[in-house]
């Protein structure tokens, strides 16, 4: 076993801490909330949709998030990465509204319920691995709140986001597209 001390509750709860991130950044139109949890690919098709809604003025909300289970349904290894496939399932508020708060679309009131696979990676390494602190530099400590689009911490120069220190999100599925 790579990592003697890998286990999936703390797996769980940092693909948590990513989704729910990525509903805050979605919804602040804000990519700098994104950009410690993804590769370079991930991030730059978010980034290109936020600037799109801040363009249009248009604000995607998502609210009231309830993660009802989250399962690996798929585990792989090779020489370079571990690759972690989780099934999300969740609910939440989520509709469209302008920047003075008129309701453009999507349901104000009525839950969406919806699967997703959100498959993490790290880099390989042999031996223990003690994950860092969710919300902190994984190599400084200090808070995410300095990362810059390339992923380089603003504290300790950096890149925290090729999955060296600890699982970043590679691909987002949905439910209909995942062939597992």
């Amino acid at each position: 076993k790579r990592d003697p001390e890998f286990n999936i509750p703390d797996f769980t709860a940092r693909v948590q801490t990513i989704f729910l991130k990525l509903q805050e950044g979605w919804t602040k139109r804000d990519e700098s909330i994104l950009r410690p949890f993804e590769l370079d690919h991930v991030f730059d098709t978010h980034r290109i949709w936020l600037e799109r809604y801040r363009e249009e003025g248009v604000i995607n909300v998502l609210k009231d998030i309830k993660i009802e289970y989250i399962k690996p349904v798929k585990i792989e290894h090779d020489a370079w990465f571990d690759s972690i496939t989780v099934r999300i399932r969740a609910s939440m508020l989520d509709y469209k509204e302008d920047e003075r708060g008129r309701h453009l679309s999507g349901g104000m009131k009525k839950r969406k319920v919806f699967t997703e696979y959100h498959t993490l990676v790290r880099r390989a390494k042999e031996g223990p691995r003690k994950a860092p602190e969710p919300l902190k530099c994984p190599q400084c400590g200090a808070p995410l709140d300095r990362v810059s689009q390339l992923g380089v911490c603003g504290y300790c120069d950096t890149r925290i986001t090729t999955g060296e220190f600890d699982w970043v999100l590679a691909l987002i599925t949905q439910d209909e597209e995942y062939a597992g």
